[in-house]
């Protein structure tokens, strides 16, 4: 089987299992998943809303609205989430913020109402190409995600694959 059909699948494969993962939902925990083909790198993060926000519902108050505009432009921020050490350049980010949408367009729909009392998480996945290994990753968002306590990781790259928690207390995966 090809490498990049490998690493295909076993996207999906761990893709299953954050899905499953994602249903438990605890607070002060995250996922990360990393895969390499070649040179490229993927990372998808899913982090609690409670942690990466402060609150799980519609943003009630300015202060909740500005919260999340803050945290928008800190995903477009590489270096305030993480930082892989070889000669890597970010292709591509995407993030999803509950409630995002309706702020920026000024809407608040009550068919959403029920958002308000279910827990939310929030994915992020970034692609980058790296000119050089990398060995080593360092997460980055526990320096502003305080209530963040560990991230489970997973990864598969041309070394092998593996699993580790990372905390703010040891937030670098190597290998």
């Amino acid at each position: 089987m090809s490498r990049l059909k490998t690493c295909c699948h076993f996207i999906g494969l761990c893709a299953l299992g954050f899905a499953a993962n994602a249903e438990m939902h605890v607070h002060g925990q995250g996922q990360l998943l990393l895969a390499q083909d070649g040179e490229k790198w993927q990372l998808e993060f899913i982090l609690p809303a409670a942690d990466v926000l402060g609150f799980e519902h519609e943003p009630e108050t300015p202060e909740q609205v500005r919260q999340l505009k803050t945290v928008a432009q800190r995903f477009t921020q590489i270096e305030s989430i993480i930082h892989l050490n070889g000669d890597c350049k970010l292709e591509h980010g995407d993030y999803e913020l509950p409630y995002q949408d309706h702020h920026e367009k000024g809407e608040h729909d009550e068919s959403h109402s029920n958002e308000a009392r279910e827990h939310n998480d929030i994915e992020v996945t970034y692609l980058f190409d790296c000119g050089s290994p990398v060995t080593e990753v360092r997460i980055q968002v526990f320096n502003w995600a305080t209530s963040l306590e560990r991230i489970n990781a997973k990864w598969f790259h041309d070394k092998g694959q593996g699993m580790a928690q990372v905390t703010p207390q040891q937030p670098l995966l190597a290998w």
